[in-house]
């Protein structure tokens, strides 16, 4: 089979990670192409025989309709000249220039939704090109129900649900539960994961546990404003921003718990990830709905309110409390992070892109 994956960029993020994961899985046996938007490096190890297509390489108009129309006309070059069994786009903007040039497309185009729908699609122009493009698509795949009920129900009807998977290595990782009241957090610092709700509950974590502390991983946008907030606050030797690592596994194992404070998640990988170490886990009940897929509260970890200062700093002080229920959780979570694993993911999406290409073909 020859497939083509078509995504913004390979740097680091959520969809950017499935698209090199399922990559790497199928060119095992199939001959696997990506298509990126623009270049902006890797995030993510991708097997060399995977070919590498960018549209922006040798566009230099900043004009945004011609660079649009140029964007077009070479996506319609690449996928005619590689002739694909299967194209598969993932985010929006994707999505829609491969929709725009659908009936010069032989072959089926498969979208994937990657974040909660309200938010992709808030404004009217996102809208309408959803409305009239999305139609289009001969199959769609989603994270969670929640995401799949935004949309209609003819597209709901040839769609299905797929979970993120979560690498075997992460799975091989022993957690060792340590006394040391270090609480951590992995995202990009964006408004969406909303750190600065963490660390204003952590305040009130600090109040009743002084040596308490909150390690932040990851960079974004935020950062200068987060660190300032620290620092105003005097929070420098219980808050720590700690930038990017790479094998964030290994940096979970042996922490008190992990807090996913986002505003809105599709299925947030560094939730799955630390579920799948053993850590046990607090994360917002954010829409659309992937955290609520993946916990079940107070059984494999601990489900609060979207934007409840008080309800996380509650969650963070009862984990640090209670080592039963932390050891409860952690081996509760293993358990349930055992249908995460690639092999059942990475079939579910093969039985699923056979699926739709029988349909067309008939």
């Amino acid at each position: 089979m020859r497939m083509m994956f078509y995504v913004g960029a390979l740097n680091k993020g959520g969809a950017e990670r499935v698209v090199c994961n399922l990559a790497n899985y199928f060119v095992k046996n199939n001959d696997v192409s990506i298509i990126t938007t623009i270049n902006v490096g890797q995030g993510y190890t991708l097997d060399d025989k995977i070919k590498l297509f960018c549209l922006s390489d040798g566009i230099e108009t900043t004009n945004f309709f011609l660079k649009n129309i140029k964007y077009l006309k070479k996506l319609k070059t690449i996928i005619n000249d590689y002739n694909p069994d299967v194209v598969l786009s993932f985010l929006p903007e994707p999505c829609y220039r491969t929709l725009l040039i659908k009936r010069y497309i032989k072959a089926p185009v498969i979208i994937s939704v990657r974040n909660d729908p309200n938010v992709e699609y808030n404004n009217i122009l996102k809208k309408i090109l959803m409305k009239v493009l999305y139609c289009r698509a001969d199959g769609y795949v989603f994270q969670t129900e929640q995401a799949k009920t935004y949309f209609p129900n003819k597209m709901q009807k040839r769609s299905t649900i797929i979970v993120n998977p979560v690498d075997d290595k992460v799975y091989k990782v022993k957690y060792t539960p340590c006394d040391l009241k270090q609480v951590v957090n992995v995202g990009r610092l964006t408004e969406q994961k909303n750190q600065l709700l963490l660390i204003k509950s952590f305040m009130k974590v600090i109040d009743k546990h002084p040596d308490a502390q909150l390690l932040i991983y990851g960079d974004g946008p935020l950062k200068d404003n987060l660190q300032s907030f620290i620092i105003s606050n005097k929070l420098d030797n219980n808050v720590k921003l700690c930038g990017e690592v790479d094998n964030i596994q290994e940096t979970l194992k042996d922490k008190m718990c992990f807090v996913l404070s986002s505003n809105y998640e599709g299925m947030p990988n560094s939730l799955l990830e630390a579920m799948a170490v053993g850590l046990p886990c607090i994360a917002t009940d954010c829409p659309c709905g992937g955290t609520k897929e993946i916990i079940t509260n107070n059984e494999d970890g601990i489900l609060v309110e979207v934007g409840n200062e008080s309800q996380l700093s509650e969650a963070i002080i009862e984990l640090i409390n209670d080592q039963n229920k932390r050891n409860y959780l952690s081996k509760n979570a293993k358990k349930n992070m055992e249908r995460f694993k690639p092999t059942l993911v990475y079939k579910n999406w093969q039985k699923y892109i056979e699926e739709v290409i029988k349909k067309w073909e008939k």
